[in-house]
């Protein structure tokens, strides 16, 4: 009787340590996922000095090709940008510094939409943007501004897209000029654009 008193005794806190253990396992993984979720909507900051963002290293080079989707599901290539500078925007509704960039954007398209092509990228997905949620946000906000859809996000892989906004300033050469990883002033945008022109 006593041995088998002391069989569960340790029968139950090896199942206490190995239920701790997953705990700790599964609370961590979820932990580091979110982290990496909120790492997309962040701006720079002081830990992220501009040598350590991906999308810096396209300065000076060929635009990477990409694909993205319209809002009827044809795809659309990058090289259907090319006779014309481009503005790209990697952007989503739920960002708060997208919030405050869009309608900037907006402005400028209106001036230099006719120069410039701007090509507004989603980053949609569907458990935090669907695409109908996006579409809605656009429509609200009364955005005329071209806009796509990145379903699978490879258009921001292959842009190295790690914080939103992310915006690539590129030349009638296809060279990305500048890439800024936040929002912008109207004045300092429009300084970008005409150096496109």
């Amino acid at each position: 009787m006593e041995k088998s008193h002391k069989w569960w005794v340790i029968s139950a806190c090896c199942v206490f340590v190995l239920g701790i253990s997953s705990f700790g396992y599964f609370y961590s993984k979820a932990q580091a996922e979110k982290a990496q979720a909120a790492k997309v909507a962040e701006p720079t900051t002081e830990e992220n000095t501009e040598e350590e963002i991906k999308a810096m290293e396209l300065i000076g080079q060929q635009l990477p090709e990409f694909t993205v989707t319209d809002s009827k599901g044809q795809e659309v290539s990058s090289q259907e940008f090319y006779d014309k500078p481009m503005i790209i925007v990697d952007w989503a509704s739920w960002c708060a510094h997208c919030q405050k960039h869009l309608p900037v954007i907006q402005k400028v398209y209106e001036e230099y939409g006719d120069k410039i092509n701007f090509v507004m990228i989603n980053l949609t997905d569907e458990a935090d943007e669907p695409q109908s949620q996006a579409e809605s946000y656009i429509k609200e906000q009364k955005f005329t501004f071209p806009y796509f859809f990145d379903q699978s996000q490879t258009a921001a892989d292959s842009l190295m897209v790690e914080y939103i906004p992310t915006t690539y300033f590129v030349d009638k050469n296809h060279i990305v000029k500048q890439v800024s990883v936040s929002e912008l002033e109207e004045k300092e945008l429009k300084e970008l654009l005409d150096s496109l022109l």
